[in-house]
């Protein structure tokens, strides 16, 4: 891969990270929230960021829909 897919590598290693502490949290006895199955919509954006970066490299906009399917996950995983 080329140097300009960093950024949505580090996107999809945020998201993939926030994801196992949201699943984790679902399936603790004490865990509250959505289900897990919820957060796994958060992979849509991160695919269409991929999509965008894929197609149309020197676009920004690719990494960031990426970034803010991160932020989608990043949040609730804090609040976790």
């Amino acid at each position: 891969m080329s140097r300009r897919f960093w950024p949505i590598w580090l996107a999809t290693a945020v998201c993939v990270a926030a994801e196992l502490v949201l699943a984790l949290n679902a399936f603790h006895p004490a865990g509250e929230g959505w289900p897990a199955a919820v957060y796994l919509l958060g992979v849509v954006p991160l695919a269409l960021g991929w999509l965008l970066a894929v197609r149309a490299p020197a676009s920004p906009v690719g990494a960031a829909v990426a970034w803010l399917a991160a932020s989608l996950l990043v949040v609730p995983a804090l609040n976790a």
